[in-house]
């Protein structure tokens, strides 16, 4: 009898549930979005907030009004300005992470440290993390582990931090060993740091803000200015996070900018050579941002970068990226994503976003294995065999490069693929029987460009100006005639959607010219 009235009652419930099934359905969904929920809250929990100063509890005597409330005072109105100092919770860190703060500072010719964070490791080393005051009133960061120093420093024209609130954004992307640097809203820099951040746990974490203590009274140098709302969480903020937090206190003036088509891109390559300093170390990368300019480059390729990448992007307006000192990437228009590149003195890959279109964009550098321009001068004899073996090594970098770019190249209908670099070799195109004259009798299959077009790669020179006899383009050296003349930097294209509608070589400046290489400009029409 009890089987079954069990039996009766289980037909009875399987036949209320089927003529329930909208019940059925909000009890699934609630019991999603319950588990939607706790994971939400699980995550939050993990990427969350590390520590929060809005100086709100500071005394009179170093308090003053901020972006929202109070700020820390440091400022001639100050009474006291001495630093603060904290100490931050290691549990909550994670390697990934992003500091931002407001600062406004006073028109002073001075340097000064705003916050230093300073990371401790196991194995006892350290690695602080500055943002700065430079004296042209403009901010800048910088990261010193013991003897290195790497540093963020924009010229004196864009980035200002005199004249109101400020907000500066560092993002460290652990997973890419990079940082992106944020002034306002606006993306201004992305530095590769790979290897340069210790692989070991932490034993704890500190920071200062407000300078650093000197002097009797510690306040020597003490910050000249404000800092509010100094915040660190334990990821990398996006660009869109980023943008979203300033607009919380700031919204933008600027309209959103609605996609445009773009139908052609203008690139350059260009060595400047030692950071474009040898004219001078003010002068110098000041002329190679005025033939930039004057190029009417939408994206360069730049070698020899040596410290002054920054400042010439800065000059320009350009978004900016640094994969080692040698080599950087600049653009007119965003860089969505860095990619994942070959040896980074010689190579850095990045994504950038034209308009409706995305175009790969590696910049490139090659060894030279031997100096046959000298051997040339000297008037040796150079054993083409050993010449061509020596050569084998920049091809086989090459492939390193083609293999970290290998994802897109199959994808030639969506991606338009551009290289370009000092390749410190001449061009199977170039040193050809037609022309050997010009080239002390040598022919010389150079296997690093036939490589490239044997994948299907385009020399964008040698597409306009065929002829090597009549156009030999060349870039190395304008300030050395005397010497062997070669072409040795170029622009190499790949894709469905891109050809090359114009190309030349830029070799003069209205006063001096700045480097011992030519610049080399290719004008590509990009379909949509």
């Amino acid at each position: 009898m009890e089987i079954i009235s069990v039996g009766i009652m289980l037909t009875m419930v399987g036949k209320w549930l089927r003529n329930n099934r909208y019940f059925m359905r909000t009890l699934f969904i609630c019991c999603f979005i319950l588990f939607l929920s706790a994971f939400c809250n699980c995550s939050m929990a993990q990427s969350s907030m590390v520590f929060k100063e809005d100086f709100e509890n500071l005394s009179v005597e170093q308090r003053a009004k901020g972006i929202q409330g109070g700020a820390f005072n440091l400022s001639l109105s100050a009474e006291k300005r001495n630093v603060l100092k904290y100490k931050i919770d290691k549990s909550k860190w994670k390697e990934s992470f992003t500091l931002s703060a407001w600062v406004f500072a006073e028109e002073d010719f001075e340097a000064y440290n705003i916050i230093d964070l300073a990371v401790n490791y196991s194995d006892s080393s350290i690695v602080n993390w500055r943002i700065n005051k430079q004296v042209n009133h403009t901010w800048a960061w910088e990261l010193a582990k013991k003897d290195f120093l790497i540093d963020y420093k924009p010229g004196n024209t864009r980035q200002l931090i005199t004249k109101t609130w400020s907000l500066i954004t560092l993002s460290f992307n652990s997973e890419k060993e990079e940082i992106a640097m944020y002034y306002n809203d606006k993306q201004v820099a992305i530095y590769s740091l790979e290897g340069m951040i210790p692989n070991k746990p932490i034993d704890s974490i500190s920071m200062r803000i407000g300078g650093e203590e000197k002097g009797d009274l510690g306040e020597w140098e003490s910050f000249n200015g404000m800092v509010d709302e100094v915040l660190i969480y334990n990821y990398a903020f996006s660009s869109q996070e980023v943008k979203e937090y300033y607009d919380k206190f700031r919204s933008s003036d600027k309209a959103v900018a609605k996609l445009e088509t773009v139908d052609t891109l203008r690139v350059l390559t260009y060595n400047i050579w030692h950071g474009g300093n040898e004219t001078g170390k003010e002068v110098g990368f000041k002329r190679i941002a005025e033939i930039i300019r004057n190029s009417k480059a939408d994206v360069v390729t730049m070698q020899e970068t040596y410290g002054s990448g920054a400042k010439i992007a800065d000059e320009l307006g350009f978004y900016f990226y640094l994969r080692s000192s040698n080599i950087s990437v600049m653009s007119k228009y965003p860089i969505k994503e860095t990619l994942k590149s070959y040896n980074a003195f010689n190579n850095g890959n990045v994504i950038v976003e034209i308009g409706k279109r995305e175009a790969i964009i590696a910049s490139v550098w090659l060894n030279y294995p031997i100096d046959y321009w000298g051997e040339i001068d000297k008037g040796n004899k150079i054993d083409v065999d050993s010449w061509i073996k020596a050569q084998g090594g920049n091809k086989k970098t090459m492939e390193g490069i083609i293999a970290s770019l290998r994802p897109f190249l199959s994808e030639s209908n969506k991606y338009s693929i551009i290289i370009g670099g000092d390749f410190n070799s001449g061009s199977h195109l170039d040193w050809v029987e037609s022309v050997k004259e010009k080239n002390s009798g040598y022919v010389m299959p150079f296997p690093t460009g036939k490589y490239l077009e044997s994948l299907g790669f385009k020399d964008t020179y040698r597409v306009i100006y065929p002829d090597p006899k009549k156009d030999r383009g060349i870039t190395w050296t304008p300030i050395n005639p005397t010497t062997h003349q070669d072409r040795i930097d170029y622009i190499f294209i790949k894709g469905d959607r891109i050809k090359t509608l114009d190309s030349k070589v830029i070799n003069s400046h209205s006063v001096r010219y700045p480097s011992d290489h030519a610049a080399v400009l290719s004008t590509l029409k990009i379909a949509n």
